[in-house]
């Protein structure tokens, strides 16, 4: 309530506006008689003082500056007077100080009680608080009798606008995805944004965008978002559309309300969609690993999974690595989205996850529509170019495709996924497609799991080379690894290439080996790299 509606009231019937008469626009929430100048201690923002000069009347010059500063930083609305009690006459000092301090200051004559007073200041905070709290109630009631019926977003935004008045949108930035109740208010470009003040009953954190749309000339010209906090790895944003006047005390109560309502749905939504991601998961399992008594079972298995529609199965397994200990969540969100680009691009497909790593299982109807190299590359360099930004460029993909099975040999395309993705992890520290179909050689080793025997491949003048001079041993094999280039070589090792040329002469001379010679150079490379799983 404004002073200017206060002083309608009837105890200020006899009352006179003494000084600050431009000032009754400001407003009053409390009321408190003045019987201590510790106001510090006890006043509060848009309160109203009541005195009859006691308090004061004993208080230097200097100590009723210091006072009148304190009120006006406390943000006191005004003070009221009682008159032909201590003073017939309002003090000098008290117009000049209420001056000087912004204060409106009325006069009132003693026969006036303060507990009047109190109550004509209380009367209106009162009626409004309990107008607030029905309206709370309303709205609960309201958005309860939705609950039971398992609401869609489209469902519980339209009963907002019921409520409101306004027009409702719900966006899912990391999805590109938008729910609106009205599709022509989405276009809008945003010109500035200021963060609201948490009033009384604001729980949430509030936005206000000033927005200019190219084409509508009877839009809303601005907008309040607020995000709404859940338990996935994503950003779920509610903005209200704000008509030709920004909303009230009264908007934010049924705005937070539906705020807790749509993190309640989000929350159960969350929570249904995990359980059945943890039933998949465990059915994925059971089918990889062949966790199952019988083809009957199997089939049962494939069935759940919706992968039982043709003969043949390929898989593809996506590691993610970072080399900046970036955030784990910023990890799962990138893994997310290479779960939804693939299963929006493969079907039918299922996929099991774990930590950093997902492996999906195509069911194909021949070879023709198995995984494409190229394919995955576009999907993998769409995935990492939106996620890796700037400040956050650490993160690289490998992805392992397993050879052509039909349903009763999955289990292979589980162990070729993991043995690909092993080969990987040792020869690529970054983002690379590697097809178990061909890696050649290395087959041998990781079907037979001989990884012990791998020290008999190697020459043994290359194993004393790395033995006794481990410098000369890193140089030979950036080397070929740098295809005998002796400038990209010295880049990669940060040194001269003259250095790189003086160092290949001696190992050639250690080694007794014929750089134009392709058998030898196999012989070494292929024992390098053998080094890797040693």
């Amino acid at each position: 309530m404004q002073i200017k509606t206060m002083l309608t009231q009837t105890p200020f019937e006899k009352s006179e506006v003494i000084t600050g008469s431009h000032l009754l626009h400001k407003n009053v929430l409390s009321a408190m008689v003045l019987e201590a100048v510790d106001i510090e201690n006890w006043g509060e923002p848009e309160q109203l003082i009541l005195t009859s000069y006691f308090a004061l009347e004993r208080l230097t010059l200097e100590e009723m500056e210091i006072f009148f500063e304190k009120m006006k930083n406390i943000g006191i609305s005004g003070i009221v007077l009682k008159m032909d009690r201590l003073v017939s006459e309002v003090p000098k000092i008290l117009i000049e100080l209420c001056d000087m301090n912004q204060l409106p200051l009325i006069a009132v004559p003693m026969t006036v009680m303060y507990e009047t007073i109190i109550f004509a200041v209380l009367k209106p905070v009162i009626n409004h608080n309990a107008n607030l709290l029905e309206l709370y109630y309303q709205t609960r009631q309201e958005l309860n009798k939705l609950a039971p019926k398992l609401p869609s977003i489209e469902e519980m935004l339209h009963k907002f606008k019921v409520l409101l008045g306004h027009d409702f949108q719900f966006t899912i930035p990391q999805k590109n995805q938008i729910i609106s109740t009205d599709t022509e208010l989405t276009g809008y470009k945003i010109i500035n944004s200021i963060h609201l003040k948490n009033e009384k009953f604001m729980s949430f954190n509030y936005v206000r965008h000033q927005v200019q749309y190219s084409n509508q000339a009877n839009s809303p010209n601005s907008v309040v978002c607020v995000e709404i906090p859940n338990l996935e790895n994503q950003n779920y944003i509610l903005t209200i559309f704000e008509n030709s006047k920004e909303l009230n005390e009264l908007d934010y109560m049924v705005i937070d309300n539906a705020v807790e309502f749509l993190q309640a749905e989000l929350l159960k939504n969350y929570t249904i969609k995990h359980s059945q991601f943890l039933k998949r998961n465990d059915l994925m399992i059971d089918l990889l690993n062949t966790r199952y008594y019988s083809p009957v079972e199997q089939e049962e298995l494939l069935t759940l999974v919706d992968l039982n529609h043709f003969e043949l199965y390929q898989g593809v397994m996506v590691s993610l690595y970072d080399n900046q200990n970036i955030p784990s969540t910023q990890i799962s969100l990138v893994l997310q989205s290479f779960i939804n680009i693939l299963r929006g691009t493969y079907s039918p497909i299922a996929f099991y996850s774990k930590n950093n790593k997902v492996i999906f299982l195509h069911n194909i109807k021949n070879e023709r529509e198995s995984f494409s190299k190229n394919e995955l590359q576009s999907l993998m360099d769409q995935v990492l170019s939106t996620h890796n930004t700037k400040k956050s460029s650490s993160v690289f993909c490998h992805m392992a495709i397993s050879g052509i099975h039909n349903k009763h040999d999955l289990k292979e395309i589980n162990k070729e996924c993991l043995d690909t993705t092993k080969m990987m992890h040792h020869f690529y520290q970054e983002s690379h497609i590697l097809e178990y179909d061909n890696i050649g050689i290395f087959k041998y080793f990781l079907e037979t799991d001989s990884l012990s025997d791998l020290e008999k491949f190697i020459p043994k003048d290359l194993a004393k080379l790395r033995m006794e001079n481990p410098e000369l041993f890193k140089t030979f094999k950036v080397f070929l690894t740098e295809n005998q280039n002796y400038v990209t070589t010295a880049n990669k090792l940060f040194i001269h290439p003259k250095t790189v040329r003086y160092r290949i002469d001696k190992i050639k001379h250690m080694l007794d080996i014929d750089l134009g010679d392709s058998e030898q150079i196999l012989l070494y490379q292929i024992a390098i790299r053998l080094y890797e799983f040693m």
